[in-house]
């Protein structure tokens, strides 16, 4: 689906996404915080205009009818979006995945995100650069090379559950 994307689109414009106000959360559709680090790495590193629907950074749930998906942002325990009643409650997981909870910790979700955007910020090869896909012998490990003029940077991904301990390139 990259190599096509890459052949159809000019560079950099067409727009990545992993839900948006019309689909179901991310998170709900995947089984672990894990796994969304895996989408945003992808969203993240691949080529294109990435948009982050409020929320996907902390991992916030959310399944059809759209009130459900359009639930107010999980500032903290207590909710944080407003002193006022919200126009949604908040997702039942709200005292326990937030921004502020997830703000400390390097592993979380949110601090993935942050690491991806400022890679992202610091290396232009990784917002304009080309895409090429490399042939790895591991099924699980996706590998690609984005490039510019001045630099290259070679990203892989272990899509599967186990490390990758051992891998060629092609």
């Amino acid at each position: 689906a990259q190599q096509t994307a890459a052949e159809t689109y000019p560079a950099g414009q067409f727009a990545t996404f992993l839900a948006n106000h019309d689909q179901n959360r991310t998170r709900s559709r995947l089984l672990n915080d894990e796994q969304a680090k895996v989408a945003a790495t992808l969203q993240l590193m691949l080529p294109g205009v990435p948009f982050i629907y409020y929320g996907e950074e902390i991992g916030m749930q959310g399944e059809k009818p759209d009130e459900n998906i359009r639930r107010p942002m999980q500032w903290n325990s207590e909710g944080g979006f407003s002193t006022s009643e919200p126009w949604q409650p908040y997702f039942e997981d709200y005292q326990e995945r937030h921004v502020a909870g997830q703000n400390d910790s390097p592993d979380s979700l949110l601090n993935h995100y942050r690491t991806l955007v400022q890679l992202r910020n610091s290396y232009p090869a990784l917002r304009s650069g080309s895409w090429t896909a490399v042939t790895t012998d591991q099924p699980a490990l996706y590998a690609f090379l984005r490039a510019n003029t001045q630099e290259k940077i070679l990203v892989l991904v272990n899509l599967g559950r186990k490390p990758v301990d051992s891998y060629t390139l092609t």
